[in-house]
């Protein structure tokens, strides 16, 4: 069989993809990812400047302007969601891929309504409350059915949102050193729980905090719960650019993510552009679609 030179090309590079995809499955396959830098790992948790550690979450909390999410029951974002790249296409949990979302979740919880409001799924919605998912097709009543990718990135976004407010409530926070990354030196912030060696159990994180500014602007993080297949020694980045200030509250308006260590920017498989923030659009009762399920407040569901 006889195949065009475009052809040729689109099937050389679809078999590279899946050689080095099948690479990395191989030579990552049995580590655990560890985000910490390699001379922390030589050291225990009672050596390393917990107190220092902190203290810059704390000034990024504030620089944040985390306190201001308690005045408020809800928000809404509107978002542009775009995945990319074989990887983006396996992680998209959505059946549309660029167009306009309003995503309404509900502070301090992972309580969410996401609606598609453009696009061939206009109308139609997904939502969780108290980690039950569930689809809405336009017109149409709820239909509550288990679906880990949904309960996973909806979590994610609102996570990185509020991302100081939350990391802050956690039990081992410690100095991580400074960071080069795009021409800018960070100060380093390790977040864990439980234990401070990498664990199946629990997720960690290693923040890039801006030495002027305050702000976190970027955060190697693993993903022990993502839903795909994946390898334990993948984990992920997220770059964040184009803060903006809403009623006090400091957000980046552009969300950059990547797999494993931080590349070029161009690099990304999701990104997320928000255009927009509102408080209190929607009411908890708008979000929570059965009044009969028990509140679990930002608690994970047990394994």
């Amino acid at each position: 069989m006889r195949y065009s030179n475009s052809l040729k090309a689109t099937l050389i590079r679809a078999t590279a993809g899946l050689t080095f995809l099948l690479l990395l499955l191989s030579l990552q396959a049995c580590s655990l990812a560890d985000v910490r830098p390699r001379d922390m790992r030589k050291l225990s948790l009672e050596e390393t400047d917990q107190r220092k550690g902190r203290q810059l979450l704390a000034e990024a909390r504030a620089a944040q302007g985390a306190d201001h999410l308690a005045g408020h029951e809800t928000y809404t974002l509107e978002v542009v969601d775009n995945w990319r790249g074989l990887l983006g296409g396996i992680a998209n949990p959505w059946p549309v891929n660029g167009d306009e979302l309003h995503l309404h979740y509900e502070v301090g919880t992972f309580d969410v309504r996401a609606e598609i409001r453009e696009g061939r799924k206009e109308g139609d919605a997904f939502g969780m409350q108290s980690w039950n998912t569930y689809r809405q097709e336009e017109g149409e009543t709820i239909q509550w059915k288990r679906n880990r990718k949904h309960a996973f990135v909806l979590a994610a976004v609102q996570y990185f949102f509020e991302i100081t407010d939350r990391l802050s409530r956690a039990p081992i926070i410690t100095y991580a050193g400074q960071h080069e990354l795009y021409g800018t030196t960070y100060e380093g912030v390790y977040v864990t729980w439980e234990e401070y060696e990498p664990n199946r159990g629990n997720d960690q994180y290693l923040l890039y905090i801006h030495p002027e500014t305050k702000l976190v602007h970027g955060i190697l993080y693993t993903t022990r719960e993502v839903p795909n297949p994946a390898p334990p020694g993948w984990y992920g980045n997220i770059f964040f650019t184009n803060w903006q200030e809403v009623e006090g509250y400091r957000y980046p308006a552009t969300m950059t993510v990547q797999l494993n260590k931080f590349k070029a920017q161009k690099r990304w498989i999701h990104q997320i552009n928000i255009e927009s923030v509102e408080f209190d659009r929607v009411s908890n009762d708008y979000i929570d679609a059965n009044p009969a399920l028990t509140e679990m407040g930002d608690e994970k569901p047990s394994r």
